[in-house]
C-alpha cells in the first residue's frame, strides 16, 4: 500500500460557532465530498470552535487502516478527546476516550481512562502495559531516556 501523494493536506479554522456551522455547510456544498470536515467545539476551550479541513482520505482513520496494513498490525488502539478522533476510534479494535471527552466520544469510547490533564492516556498505558513503564511517572514516560538499556521498548 502506498501513501497518496497528491492532494494531502490539513488546515484548521478557528472562529465562533455559528459561523463554523455556516461555513461548514458552504465547503461541503462546494466541494461535494472531496474533503473530510469534522466541526467540533474545543474540549479545552469551549469558546472556540474549530472545523478542520482535509483530504478525504488524509484522516485519522485512513491513517490507522494504512499503518495496520503496512506494519501488519494485528491490534490498534486509540487515545482520543473529540469528534475528529470518532473515524478513528471506527477503524481501531481498542477506542479509550479522556474523562474529559466530548460525549460523542465517551459514548464511543471502549473505555473511558483519566482526564488529559491528570495524564490519563501515560498513566493507562502504564498500568495496562510493559512492567517497565508502570514504575515509571508520566513526566518520565515523556521526557525519559530514549536510547540504551533504560530505553522504554515501542513494540
Amino acid at each position: 500500500a502506498l501513501l497518496p501523494r497528491d492532494g494531502v493536506f490539513y488546515a484548521t479554522i478557528i472562529g465562533e460557532a455559528s459561523a463554523i456551522a455556516a461555513l461548514t455547510i458552504d465547503i461541503a456544498a462546494a466541494t461535494d465530498g472531496r474533503l473530510s470536515l469534522i466541526a467540533q467545539i474545543d474540549t479545552h476551550h469551549p469558546q472556540d470552535t474549530y472545523l478542520e479541513l482535509s483530504a478525504a482520505r488524509a484522516t485519522k482513520a485512513h491513517a490507522v487502516a494504512w499503518l495496520r496494513e503496512y506494519l501488519s498490525i494485528d491490534r490498534v488502539i486509540a487515545y482520543g478527546d473529540n469528534l475528529n478522533d470518532l473515524p478513528m476510534f471506527g477503524a481501531s479494535d481498542e477506542a479509550y476516550a479522556v474523562a474529559n471527552a466530548a460525549p460523542e466520544v465517551l459514548a464511543a469510547a471502549t473505555e473511558v481512562v483519566g482526564a488529559n490533564v491528570e495524564d490519563g492516556v501515560v498513566r493507562h498505558l502504564a498500568a495496562s502495559w510493559s512492567p517497565d513503564v508502570k514504575t515509571a511517572r508520566p513526566a518520565e514516560l515523556l521526557n525519559g531516556p530514549q536510547n540504551g538499556p533504560d530505553a522504554i521498548p515501542l513494540r
